[in-house]
């Protein structure tokens, strides 16, 4: 018997996963869309800026911009995709009306699962809602992703609101 160390091989962790994983990414989209508490609304994807390529023998910049929050986005042409609202996440989302005043909607978060893969950050939706005086056009940003598991076979989207269109401004 040698005195050579024999290397040791291990199975990593998760190591042949990726297929069970996207059939469980496909399941989570089919979900969304077929349950009956889903509802439906535009996606305005963010078109990347396309950086300039700088030719010189300067050396290169670590920092482009400083405040990468106040770029002016421009957006790709509107898909469908459906929605679901996730009040079991967070409780005080259940809304209720009152005349003009929605006394459930608040400046906090909306979290949503969103039927697409890949929604980045900055992404628009647009839907309708109903209350009491009939439907109203309403626009959230998508601010930031939460996946689900180790795999991130689902991702949970927390959303902002933005600008009401259908109001006048003061």
């Amino acid at each position: 018997m040698s005195d050579a160390v024999k290397p040791v091989v291990r199975k990593a962790r998760y190591q042949g996963h990726v297929p069970f994983n996207r059939v469980l990414r496909d399941d989570w989209i089919k979900a969304i869309k077929l349950s009956p508490d889903h509802f439906e609304a535009s996606l305005y994807r963010p078109i990347e800026p396309e950086l300039e390529p700088m030719d010189d023998n300067y050396q290169s910049e670590s920092v482009l911009e400083l405040e990468t929050n106040q770029d002016t986005l421009t957006y790709r042409e509107p898909e469908l995709v459906a929605l679901l609202a996730c009040p079991d996440e967070q409780e005080n989302f259940f809304m209720m009306d009152d005349g003009d005043e929605n006394l459930g909607e608040s400046l906090e978060p909306l979290m949503l699962r969103i039927a697409s893969h890949h929604v980045p950050v900055g992404s628009v939706l647009e839907w309708d809602e109903e209350n009491a005086e009939g439907l109203r056009t309403v626009w959230w940003y998508v601010h930031k992703a939460v996946g689900y598991g180790t795999a991130n076979v689902g991702v949970i989207y927390i959303c902002i609101p933005m600008r009401d269109f259908n109001k006048l401004l003061k």
